[in-house]
């Protein structure tokens, strides 16, 4: 029986479509295929090692695995694929799937559960995967993922995984999916269902679970078990699995029952969004945007007045907000007037605030929400971990009225998307203010093009801010320098001009310098603690989402990261997407960076090792799909690869980087284009002409085998970058190479125009070529003095705030 008290652990599990399923044959069972007209029961893995040992002769009692071996192709044709396929669903299979579930891992391969799900008109479409497919990750109002780690019989064509060596090397190689699920097993809620503990893949799966490192922080995992032994009980202790004595289908009928609207079929939509957004908006509209925004509330109940987590490095809430926990700052003043006259403007705007790591951007930005939210507009915050789809926003908050102002912190990952929102014809009223890290502005600027975009630059603290800062932490007691408290301004001076998050760390740590706290953290800390805060280190430096919970904690042990997640200990850790939990990053971004740099000028073997393993633990979350749905793993591998990234990080050990990731990823365009890019960085340091010619050649053959892969406008760029390098450094200035290079960059131009994503860089390195090509007296044929004059108003148009280009195009019109 489920206990009532367990059932409200789990309720917003269920009800949130937050569980994921590990399923045995057990489940299909009660489900059967028709035969001559005749109902015939689903085999359990027993029986079909049965039928198959009698019809191949083979002793009784032989494994599966065994007499599977034994089967010619035609065999599995007419033996196993027509006990599995066509199925019709029984009892606990039509119960499966009427909840809602995050995604389905099944050791099964009949379609029983597909045939449920299609039969249920109320849920959305599920998505069916086998073994050997690409990981996609769940999106809003898409359906359920169904995973089938040992094959499915309707795509026969895979082949099945009966064998436990097979089995094996699909973990270890291409099954991405079971791969993936040992990081889940590791962080997210399951309920392992009509399978035993002693099968070999979930002995294996639940081996990554332990009970001292399993996370408390999310719903009950469960273990459903007809008849456990002695031994269940055990190993679902160690596992941290609650056991339910019982079968599935008594199980999942006390679960309707114990939980209300356990099986409703509409994703859940926040009561304050759904009051604000038109009552025609579509459900799944609905539950995408309520996925990717959340509604900042214009007053709260106050009760965060005795809270400090936001002095010790945390996100500040809204009811922190509330009561006044931040400091008031010059920079918050000048944006919000900004943002005030951004909302009173007939247009769409678009402002970002841009300072360095530590300087308190994304608190401004939430102030700054909250004051606005407080002034009357309908203000709403971005948590979206993956894609933004623009299309959906718009659709979305389309009906609401008056001025509409979405926050968006970490505003690059989004820019896209950001540009799409502000650019529609559909809504005017939108405000889009961002924040980011300085260092991507002409990131955003390019990408943003001859939109109106307003930038407004972060600040130090001021003497008056860093006074206010000290007497703050003062009145909550923690500061621990007592000179202090009685000459707050004489010790306000001392981090005065500080990045705002570097004063606070001081503060807590008796104004000692950065460094020095950074070191004793790091002595203060175990080895495990240390490799887990200079992997989320890396990270962090990479992109601010943080690193699934799931990886890291298969990285470094749950168990460390239980502590780490505790603002008493020396290298905290914290999650970015409160309140779901599932990515996670350095405390305070600022000790970390610092950390990190320590590190690459002491330890840097230490930092490639972790750089190395990260790549590899990342590369199953990483295809052209979930590129596309911008996933936080495929954003960190573009960053990750960087060569500007990997030098800063590995200085002399880059070359081996990129050489140990090689097998993991080399399927990947972007891979060969940053090789591409090491090799002609060579090629331009060195000092013989042997070696500039061997670099130059293997940069050109990186390039173009990554344009193989995909016809890119970054690959198409890069290597008409390399073309044209060795063209001026190697070849002496041949005509074909230009020619080609140019073919290749009006190719790149034309790709980003026609996805509406129109950069500077294919068009700055044309223009530029050809400058330097007319300079040195070569001349344009006909077609492609055409081409250059087709494209001069296409770049004074959309990129007229860059000086550079600006320049160029002056310099070619003159010699034209």
């Amino acid at each position: 029986m489920i206990e009532t008290e367990v059932a409200h652990r789990m309720e917003p599990g269920i009800r949130g479509g937050q569980y994921n399923l590990l399923l045995g044959s057990g489940i299909s069972l009660d489900s059967h295929v028709l035969r001559n007209g005749k109902a015939v029961p689903i085999p359990s893995a027993k029986q079909l090692r049965d039928e198959l040992c009698q019809e191949k002769k083979v002793h009784a009692g032989s494994s599966l695995q065994r007499v599977y071996q034994l089967l010619s192709s035609d065999e599995v044709r007419s033996l196993i694929t027509p006990r599995f396929r066509n199925s019709v669903p029984g009892p606990t299979a039509s119960l499966i799937a009427s909840f809602n579930w995050r995604r389905i891992f099944t050791l099964n391969v009949d379609d029983a559960l597909e045939a449920a799900l299609r039969k249920d008109k109320r849920k959305p479409k599920f998505r069916v995967f086998n073994y050997c497919d690409l990981y996609s990750e769940p999106q809003v109002g898409e359906g359920v993922p169904i995973a089938h780690l040992h094959g499915y019989a309707p795509r026969e064509e895979d082949g099945y995984i009966f064998s436990q060596q097979e089995y094996a090397n699909q973990i270890r190689s291409i099954n991405a999916w079971a791969h993936n699920l040992t990081h889940f097993l590791l962080s997210e809620p399951f309920i392992v269902m009509g399978t035993t503990l002693e099968e070999i893949d979930i002995e294996y799966f639940l081996s990554f679970r332990d009970a001292v490192g399993s996370r408390t922080d999310k719903p009950p995992s469960f273990l459903v078990e007809p008849f456990p032994d002695a031994a269940t009980v055990e190993l679902s202790r160690r596992r941290n699995l609650t056991l339910y004595e019982g079968d599935a289908l008594t199980f999942l009928n006390e679960l309707g029952k114990a939980i209300p609207n356990a099986k409703s079929p509409l994703p859940v939509v926040p009561a304050d969004i759904r009051q604000i957004i038109s009552p025609d908006t579509k459900a799944p509209i609905a539950a995408a945007f309520a996925a990717d925004f959340e509604f900042v509330p214009s007053r709260t109940d106050r009760n965060a007045d005795q809270s400090t987590d936001f002095l010790y490095g945390h996100t500040i809430s809204w009811p922190e907000l509330d009561v006044g926990l931040d400091v008031s700052r010059k920079v918050t003043t000048s944006l919000q007037s900004r943002v005030t006259a951004a909302i009173r403007g007939a247009n769409n705007a678009v402002v970002v605030l841009h300072d360095e790591p530590g300087g308190g951007k994304t608190t401004v930005l939430r102030r700054i929400g909250w004051e606005t939210a407080r002034a009357g507009a309908k203000v709403f915050w971005c948590k979206a971990i993956g894609r933004l789809d623009p299309n959906k926003t718009v659709e979305a908050i389309g009906g609401i009225e008056g001025p509409v102002v979405l926050l968006i912190d970490n505003f690059a990952d989004h820019v896209d998307a950001a540009l799409a929102i502000a650019a529609n014809q559909k809504r005017s009223g939108i405000v889009i203010v961002g924040a980011e890290r300085a260092y991507r502005l002409q990131h955003i600027g390019r990408v943003m093009g001859a939109f109106p975009t307003e930038r407004v630059p972060g600040a130090k603290l001021l003497q008056t801010e860093a006074n206010a800062l000290v007497q703050l932490y003062a009145s909550k007691g923690l500061v621990g320098e007592k000179d202090a408290i009685q000459q707050p301004e004489h010790f306000s001076r001392e981090i005065s001009n500080d990045e705002i998050a570097v004063a606070c760390c001081r503060i807590l740590n008796d104004f000692q310098p950065l460094e020095r706290i950074v070191l004793r953290a790091w002595q203060d800390a175990d080895q495990d603690a240390r490799y887990a805060y200079l992997v989320c280190a890396i990270v962090d430096r990479c992109v601010r989402v943080g690193l699934r919970y799931g990886i890291l904690a298969k990285l470094a042990g749950g168990k460390t990261l239980a502590k780490q997640l505790s603002e008493t200990h020396p290298l905290p850790l914290d999650f970015t997407d409160y309140p779901i939990n599932e990515f996670v990053r350095p405390l305070n971004a600022i000790v970390a960076d610092q950390a990190l740099n320590v590190l690459v000028r002491k330890e840097r073997r230490l930092v490639f090792d972790a750089a190395v393993e990260l790549g590899l633990a990342i590369s199953p979350y990483v295809n052209r799909g979930t590129i596309k749905q911008r996933l936080p793993e495929p954003r960190l591998a573009q960053r990750l690869f960087d060569l500007d990234v990997v030098l800063d990080l590995l200085g002399p050990l880059t070359r081996e980087f990129y050489e140990a990731l090689k097998t993991k990823w080399e399927w990947n365009s972007r891979y060969w284009e940053q090789v591409s890019l090491l090799n002609l960085r060579a090629a331009m340091d060195a000092t013989s002409e042997a070696d500039r010619q061997r670099f130059a050649t293997n940069a050109l053959q990186n390039a173009r085998h990554a344009v193989t892969i995909e016809r890119h406008p970054f690959t198409l760029t890069t290597l008409a970058k390399v073309i044209l390098w060795k063209r001026d450094n190697v070849d002496q200035g041949s005509v074909q190479m230009f020619a080609e290079a140019f073919g290749h960059l009006t190719r790149a131009i034309e790709l980003e125009r026609r996805s509406f994503r129109v950069t500077v860089h294919p068009y700055m390195t044309l223009l530029q070529a050809v400058r330097r090509y007319l300079e040195r007296g070569g001349r344009l044929t006909p077609a492609q003095t055409s081409k250059v004059n087709e494209l001069l108003p296409q770049a004074q148009a959309e990129f007229a705030h860059d000086a550079e280009l600006s320049g160029t195009l002056e310099a070619i019109r003159r010699m034209a």
